[in-house]
């Protein structure tokens, strides 16, 4: 929707927006400038900023760290339609897959267990180990 003046009023909010983010940051540029030129003409505001910068930095890292969590919690959070579609989707046969392809793991680590090992064997048996293993044929 356009005005009098021919500009949008989401032109007029963005700009605003920009105008007050470099109001902003000019603002704690001078802010940070002041304290860093006050500690160091200042020994005792030094000593002080270093005797609470454990604190200060401890707290930083433990909103920041929960904050983290937090939000990992709630976007890795399933949605309800993902948990009716896995509650409705086990079956039998998926567990019957699964038990199958457990056993073929269990198989391969005793066989990889069994085997002597990999440096102890001839090139003849590696070649045909693969074979065996992965369906190679030559």
């Amino acid at each position: 929707m356009n005005n009098k003046g021919g500009k949008s009023y989401l032109w007029k909010v963005v700009k605003r927006s920009i105008w007050i983010g470099i109001a902003a940051e000019v603002a704690f540029l001078a802010g940070s400038y002041a304290v860093w030129h006050r500690m160091n003409t200042d020994s005792d505001l030094l000593h002080l900023m270093a005797s609470i910068y454990v604190y200060v930095k401890s707290v930083l890292w433990l909103i920041g760290c929960s904050t983290l969590g937090y939000t990992l919690l709630r976007v890795t959070e399933p949605r309800e339609s993902k948990i009716r579609e896995i509650r409705a989707g086990s079956s039998s046969d998926h567990l019957l897959e699964d038990k199958r392809k457990a056993a073929v793991a269990l198989r391969k680590l005793r066989e990889a267990a069994d085997d002597k090992p990999i440096y102890l064997k001839t090139r003849e048996e590696i070649e045909a180990d693969n074979r065996r293993n992965f369906g190679f044929d030559k």
